[in-house]
């Protein structure tokens, strides 16, 4: 677990079922995250406008790519879920970042719920990296995200 510098971000780095070399991205392509976990050096980010995430995503993935990174914010995780299904990737062979908000009052119930809501929206049983998307106004606020994230 680590923090980002200026607290810009909160990470929670997840073990993960993974390729025999340890990480759906190659060695020399990702970067060890924690032990075991390997983030890879791209991603493909998704837009907010739903214009192409499906179709994007899914060439990605056939092309070779394995990193996503979404947020419940861009209000497109059911696209990437679509994209995901579309390209023909087993769950494992791929690296998902997502980001849950943060919002006044925040508790660790709230943040879980959040998690909750964004796995059921991807259709998937985890993701390899959760991140707070932006430090919440109120430092407490955060630090009750931060307590519901490493649940």
């Amino acid at each position: 677990l680590t923090t980002m510098p200026h607290a810009a971000l909160l990470l929670c780095a997840c073990q993960s079922a993974a390729p025999a070399w340890g990480s759906p991205a190659p060695p020399g392509f990702s970067k060890e995250i924690s032990s075991g976990v390997f983030m890879p050096y791209v991603s493909l980010g998704h837009p907010d406008d739903n214009s192409s995430e499906v179709a994007s995503l899914a060439l990605w993935l056939r092309l070779g790519g394995v990193g996503i990174d979404t947020a419940l914010v861009y209000k497109n995780q059911k696209q990437v879920a679509e994209g995901l299904a579309q390209s023909g990737k087993a769950r494992d062979e791929v690296f998902i970042t997502t980001k849950i908000p943060c919002f006044p009052a925040m508790t660790p119930a709230l943040a879980l719920d959040l998690v909750r809501f964004d796995l059921s929206e991807l259709r998937v049983s985890y993701v390899d990296l959760m991140l707070l998307h932006e430090p919440c106004k109120a430092e407490e606020d955060t630090q009750q995200a931060w307590l519901g994230l490493q649940q």
